[in-house]
C-alpha cells in the first residue's frame, strides 16, 4: 500500500503540480528531490492551490466548497480493486458539497504519464457521492465519461455556465 500511495503522488507531482506550481519547483533538482520523498508534500493542498491559480479562483476552503466565487470543491481521489468489483472504483461521499467538484482521479491501470484523469461535475450531475468504476477492458470510466474533461486547465477554467455534458465520441475526437 506504501508504495501506491507514492506512485499516487508522484502521478500528481509529475502530471499536475510541477507544470501549475513551477515557482515551488523550478529545477529539475527540486523536482527529483520531490519525487523522491513526495510524502512530505501536501499533495491535495497543491492541487487546490494549483486549481486556483489556473482558474483564476480564490481558494478559501470553506464547508462545502474551496473556491470563490464559483463555490465549487476540489476533490482527489484514487482507484482501486474492492471484494465486490473486479474492476478498480473510487467513492466519496458529496453530502456537505454546494457546488460542481472539480475532481482529479489517480488510475494506477494507466500509462505512467497518464494516470489522472480529470472530471468537472456540475451541482445537477452528482447527489450524496460520486463513483468512479474503471472498465478495464473498454478503457472507460462509463456513465461518468460525460464530465471527463481532456486536461488540468480545462478543469480549472470550467464553469457552471460553460459546462456541456460530454459524448464518449466527443471525448475521443
Amino acid at each position: 500500500m506504501a508504495n501506491y500511495l507514492i506512485e499516487k503522488d508522484q502521478a500528481f507531482l509529475n502530471e499536475v503540480i510541477f507544470d501549475a506550481l513551477p515557482e515551488l519547483f523550478p529545477t529539475e533538482e527540486h523536482q527529483m528531490e520531490a519525487l523522491a520523498d513526495p510524502k512530505v508534500y501536501n499533495i491535495t493542498y497543491l492541487v487546490e492551490k494549483a486549481m486556483a491559480k489556473i482558474g483564476n479562483m480564490e481558494y478559501v476552503d470553506e464547508e462545502g466548497y474551496d473556491f470563490l466565487p464559483c463555490k465549487s470543491d476540489a476533490k482527489t481521489t484514487s482507484l482501486t480493486i474492492t471484494p465486490q468489483s473486479s474492476n478498480p472504483v473510487g467513492v466519496f461521499q458529496t453530502k456537505a458539497k454546494v457546488g460542481a467538484l472539480r475532481i482529479c482521479v489517480f488510475n494506477p491501470y494507466k500509462n505512467l504519464g497518464d494516470q489522472i484523469d480529470f472530471f468537472y461535475v456540475p451541482r445537477t450531475g452528482y447527489n450524496r457521492a460520486v463513483g468512479f468504476t474503471w472498465n478495464l477492458k473498454k478503457s472507460s470510466y462509463l456513465s461518468m465519461e460525460e464530465y471527463r474533461v481532456p486536461d488540468f486547465r480545462t478543469l480549472c477554467e470550467r464553469t457552471e455556465h460553460n459546462y456541456t455534458p460530454n459524448t464518449l465520441a466527443q471525448f475521443i475526437a
